[in-house]
């Protein structure tokens, strides 16, 4: 897929960025003189969740149409993407079953801990183990745009170059 015309915001854009994430820093640095910040709900027709779980470009364009319909709205969030497995993938890894809802994030069905005093004994799982390499498949997917984006120099936001950046570090 091109994401191009999805990612690319104008000099307006990515300067109303900069504002936004000094005024974040602000808040951190100066809290008491800080104005609030406004993150307006924008629903975007996406993907079901199951699609999402199995096909990474369907998870990264999704993110990318949120960021897009944030810059278009101007509210404050950061313009960045996550990953979206829900936590079950670390349950998973360490033998427990999984259930995926209908259209939802996947869950635990089952535990495998009968007491709080097992949590010590349990061993390190592999990381390939449970959903956890879904995970790293997008970490994969998220690092092939990154190189890409510097190949070609796309101008997008600093948060969501340092997002990709922290996806390809993981990986």
């Amino acid at each position: 897929m091109d994401y191009s015309q999805i990612t690319h915001f104008n000099d307006m854009e990515l300067e109303r960025f900069q504002r936004i994430y000094d005024r974040y820093k602000k808040m951190y640095l100066e809290p008491e003189t800080s104005l609030p910040m406004f993150v307006i709900n924008t629903p975007v027709k996406t993907h079901d969740w199951e699609d999402k779980l199995f096909d990474v470009d369907a998870m990264f364009s999704d993110e990318l149409y949120t960021i897009r319909a944030h810059a278009d709205v101007g509210d404050d969030r950061v313009p960045a993407t996550r990953v979206n497995f829900g936590t079950a993938q670390i349950a998973a890894a360490f033998g427990c079953e999984m259930y995926i809802p209908p259209n939802n994030l996947p869950c635990a069905k089952t535990h495998v801990l009968h007491d709080i005093n097992d949590a010590v004994k349990l061993k390190r799982p592999d990381k390939m183990q449970g959903g956890i390499n879904g995970v790293l498949n997008f970490q994969n997917f998220i690092g092939k745009i990154f190189r890409r984006v510097l190949k070609f120099n796309y101008r997008i936001p600093r948060a969501l170059l340092i997002m990709l950046t922290l996806y390809v570090v993981m990986t």
